[in-house]
C-alpha cells in the first residue's frame, strides 16, 4: 500500500521557487477531534497581530491533510498537500489524529522524512500561576533526533508477531548533537545525553560516541550521560537540574512528554522540527478526542508554536520585526500564564479556550506598544 511518502519517491517532486514567509497551514478537519479549535485559537492570535504592527506580511497556505482526508484522498496527507509543503518549506500544524488511521504513517512523520526535519525541539518551562507545575523554576530542551528510531522498519512476519528494526546512524547521531551543544552553548552551558550506557543498546553506542566526538568542538558546555529510566527518575523529583537533554528518537519521544508534564500540562508543550532548510510547529501533543466541541481545549501548545513560527522565519529572512513579534507572543503568555487568572482546566482553571486566546492576544497587543 502507498503512502505520502513512498509516493514521493517515485514521482519527483515539482518544486517551486520559495516565497517570503509563505506558511503552509494543518488545521486538520472533523475527525481530528480538537485539533481545528487548537489551530483557530492559535491563528486568533497570529493573524491580529500580524496585521496589526509593522512586520512583514505572513501568508497561510492552508493545505488540506488529515483522517477524513483517507476517504477522500486515499491517504491522510494527499500528495497535492505535500507538494505544496515541499514547496514552501515551512508548516504550521494542527494535532491530527493518527490513531484513526492506524494503516498509514502519521501525517507529522510524514512530513518529517520529506523535509528531512532531523531536530525536534521540545522547550518547556514552569509559570508561576500554574500550581501544578513540580517545580518553578523549570527550564529545559529536549532535542530529539527525529528520522530514526525504533519505528524506522516494523513488520509481521506471521499476524501473531511485530519486529520492529532500530536504525541508528553516525551521520543523523552527529548532525543532532551539534544542534543540541549549539543551543547548550547560547543557554547554561549544560547538556545531558540521554542514552544507554550500559551497551545494552548497540545504537545507543553510536548515539554516545556521537555526543563526544561533537563535544570536543564545545569544550565550555558540561556533559552528562544518563540512562532513560534514571533520567525519567531525576525529573520526577528535580526537573530545574536539566538545562538542555540530547536523545535519540525513541527515548527522545517518552522523556520530551515527561519533560513538559512536569511544568503542569502537555498543553503547554510545542515543538519545532528543524531541518538545514525547512521547518514544522506543533504541539506535542495529540487530539485530545475528549474535549473536542467543548471549548476547555488548552491552546497554549498551539500558540507558542506560533511564536517558535515566527522566530524562525525571522532568523530565516533576516527580519527582526517578525522574530521580535514572535518573541511577544511567548512574553504575553509567560505573563499570562505566571498571573494564573486565565487558564484552562488542564491547568486548575476555569477559562475557555478562547478566553485563553483573547487574554494572550490583548496582552502582547498591549506589549507591541514600540516593540514591532
Amino acid at each position: 500500500m502507498d503512502t505520502s511518502n513512498n509516493t514521493r519517491d517515485k514521482q519527483p517532486v515539482n518544486r517551486q521557487p520559495r516565497k517570503r514567509n509563505q506558511v503552509a497551514v494543518i488545521r486538520g478537519g472533523p475527525l481530528d477531534d480538537s485539533g481545528p479549535e487548537m489551530m483557530d485559537a492559535a491563528m486568533s492570535v497570529l493573524k491580529p497581530l500580524l496585521s496589526e504592527s509593522d512586520c512583514s506580511p505572513v501568508e497561510f497556505v492552508e493545505v488540506e491533510a488529515g483522517a477524513h482526508c483517507v476517504e477522500k484522498y486515499g491517504a491522510p496527507l494527499p500528495r497535492e498537500s505535500l507538494e505544496t509543503i515541499l514547496n514552501l518549506g515551512v508548516v504550521f500544524k494542527a494535532p491530527t489524529a493518527g490513531a484513526k488511521t492506524p494503516d498509514f504513517p502519521p501525517v507529522g512523520s510524514t512530513i518529517k522524512k520529506a523535509m528531512d526535519t532531523y531536530a525536534n525541539i521540545t522547550p518547556c518551562r514552569s509559570y508561576k500561576g500554574v500550581k501544578l507545575a513540580s517545580r518553578l523554576n523549570i527550564d529545559m530542551v529536549m532535542v530529539r533526533e527525529n528520522t530514526e528510531g525504533l519505528a524506522s522498519i516494523s513488520f509481521r512476519p506471521t499476524p501473531d508477531i511485530s519486529c520492529a528494526t532500530r536504525i541508528i546512524t553516525r551521520f543523523a547521531s552527529e548532525r543532532v548533537a551539534r544542534v543540541a551543544f549549539a543551543m547548550a552553548q547560547r543557554r547554561r552551558h549544560k547538556l545531558t545525553v540521554c542514552a544507554h550506557t550500559g551497551g545494552i543498546f548497540d545504537g545507543d553506542r553510536i548515539f554516545i560516541e556521537s555526543c563526544r566526538k561533537i563535544g570536543m568542538d564545545y569544550p565550555d558546555v558540561d556533559v552528562t550521560f544518563r540512562k532513560p529510566d534514571a533520567l525519567n527518575g531525576i525529573l520526577m523529583v528535580s526537573p530545574e537540574v536539566f538545562d538542555v537533554i540530547v536523545a535519540p528518537n525513541d527515548w527522545g519521544s517518552v522523556i520530551s512528554d515527561a519533560m513538559v508534564s512536569s511544568t503542569g500540562s502537555v498543553g503547554l508543550g510545542p515543538r519545532a522540527n528543524l531541518g538545514d532548510d525547512a521547518a514544522s510547529f506543533e504541539p506535542i501533543h495529540g487530539t485530545a478526542p475528549g474535549k473536542a466541541g467543548k471549548g476547555t481545549v488548552n491552546p497554549v501548545s498551539q500558540i507558542l508554536a506560533g511564536k517558535m513560527l515566527l522566530e524562525w522565519l525571522g532568523a530565516r529572512h533576516q527580519d527582526e520585526k517578525v522574530s521580535e513579534l514572535g518573541r511577544v507572543i511567548g512574553q504575553s503568555v509567560s505573563e499570562i500564564l505566571d498571573e494564573g487568572r486565565v487558564m484552562t482546566r488542564d491547568l486548575g482553571g476555569t477559562a475557555s479556550t478562547s478566553e485563553v486566546a483573547q487574554a494572550i492576544l490583548e496582552r502582547a497587543r498591549q506589549l507591541l506598544h514600540g516593540a514591532c
